[in-house]
């Protein structure tokens, strides 16, 4: 499965989603926000991982040079029921 490596990645503390995005965000901001939505669904996991997805969602969010489009993510993806 495509989703499977940002999936597994929030078992460890390697930051690597957090880093993609951000990464990617300053190169391309469209990528960036398509990436940003893997996290869409963060509440559907269990609880140890959805606490570590919205950690990197509040994270990301609180970054101040943040390019619009992630930024739309991110805010839905934590604004989201």
């Amino acid at each position: 499965s495509t989703l499977f490596p940002y999936t597994t990645l929030f078992r460890s503390r390697d930051q690597y989603w957090y880093d993609m995005v951000t990464k990617l965000d300053t190169i391309n901001p469209h990528v960036a926000s398509r990436i940003a939505r893997v996290l869409n669904n963060w509440r559907r996991y269990d609880p140890e991982r959805a606490a570590k997805m919205h950690e990197a969602l509040v994270a990301v969010s609180s970054i101040p040079t943040l390019s619009p489009h992630v930024r739309e993510v991110v805010m839905k993806a934590l604004n989201n029921p």
